[in-house]
């Protein structure tokens, strides 16, 4: 699966709010708390750490609006329903097969 870089243009930022500090837009923030740390099976990662996060979701709200200037927008939510999160370089192999030895 080929992975594509959110990052927004500069004089785009002012959409990220609440986060207005982050190059990403408003939404692509996932946030975990304990129980879903533990369930996942990961110790608190350090800040600026990359893992990787592969995730099914359900569709729970798809719209397309047109306004009166001819504006169209388009989108949908996205509810994650199962995930698993790794450390990036994490060994293949053991990620594959948890239980080999």
């Amino acid at each position: 699966m080929m992975l594509v870089n959110m990052k927004q243009e500069p004089d785009r930022k002012e959409e990220t709010m609440p986060y207005g500090d982050s190059a990403y837009p408003y939404g692509l923030r996932v946030c975990l708390n304990d129980e879903v740390l533990k369930k996942l099976g990961i110790p608190l990662p350090a800040v600026g750490q990359a893992l990787i996060l592969t995730a099914q979701v359900e569709v729970v709200s798809a719209r397309a609006d047109k306004e009166l200037n001819g504006d169209k927008e388009i989108g949908c939510d996205l509810q994650i329903t199962d995930m698993s999160l790794e450390a990036v370089g994490a060994d293949p192999a053991a990620t594959l097969w948890p239980d080999a030895d």
